[in-house]
Order: structure tokens, then sequence, then C-alpha cells
């Protein structure tokens, strides 16, 4: 993973990442629903906050990472409210078009009983609310069948 203080590092443009930006890194993250688990070994260690993370992995709390999928080529943006009818349940931490998915994508973090995926919902994008659906991470994966067969050189 790459954070940096002094630019946003955000991976979502190519839009096959599931990789964690810096804007899903705020102060009341559970880092474990935004995908860092990875990050964290706590088996057989002691360091200072081991007691506070073993005990947020086993009872997890807050908001979950989530991808969006909408419609239309209209992205969502950092800071964009994500809402369940009239509740606000998440916020958008990026978002852009995806050009081989012909549909814009966002990452969100949203409560917990709204992120199943398929579920629908909406975004607050300047003004006008647009229909969403919580998909899985990543948006994109490239078939490995055609590596495979084309002799290990994408196909033109």
């Amino acid at each position: 993973f790459f954070f940096s203080s002094r630019r946003r590092h955000t991976r979502l443009q190519g839009d096959w990442s599931s990789d964690v930006c810096s804007s899903d890194l705020r102060a009341d993250t559970d880092p474990f629903a935004i995908g860092l688990d990875l990050a964290f070994t706590l088996e057989g260690r002691d360091f200072p906050g081991a007691a506070w993370y073993a005990d947020l992995r086993r009872q997890p709390s807050g908001r979950v990472r989530v991808g969006l999928r909408f419609d239309s080529k209209r992205s969502a943006r950092e800071g964009d409210a994500v809402l369940a009818g009239e509740r606000q349940v998440g916020v958008v931490t990026s978002g852009s078009f995806a050009p081989s998915l012909g549909a814009a994508v966002a990452m969100a973090l949203v409560d917990r009983d709204a992120a199943a995926v398929g579920t629908m919902l909406e975004c607050s994008i300047r003004d006008s609310r647009q229909p969403a659906r919580v998909t899985p991470l990543p948006f994109y994966q490239r078939d490995k069948r055609i590596k495979a067969t084309s002799g290990g050189h994408d196909p033109v």
C-alpha cells in the first residue's frame, strides 16, 4: 500500500482497483472493514493498541467499504452522500468513470445494513440523485485466459 500526506493516492481511475485510497482512511474508520486486515498480524504480538485492534476484529463496527456502479456516466466524487431512501447511509470516498465498464463507479463507506452486493442505493451528485448498485470490488478483472491464449501479450 502507498499512502502519502502530500498527495492523495487514488488507484480507482484505472477502474480495476480495489486498493484502499488515502480518502478511505479516517479517524472513525474500522481498518478491517476497508480491507486492511492483511496489514495486522495480531497473533502472538504485543504492541500499543493491539488489544483495541483485537476487540475491533472480533466485534466489527462502523461502516464498510463497498463498490458502487452507476447506470450513467455521471460519477460521484469524494464527500457525496450515499442514500437509502431519505436516510444517509454512507459517503463516497472516491469515484470516476470506468471506460472498460462503460459506466461510472465509486468506492464508498456505507452502513453495514446497506452493504450487501446488489443493494440499490442513490448518491447525491451535484444536487441530483443518481441510482447506484452495490457491487463487489475490484470493479474489473482482466480475463486471465486471454493472456494464456495470446502468447502472453494482450490482444490488440
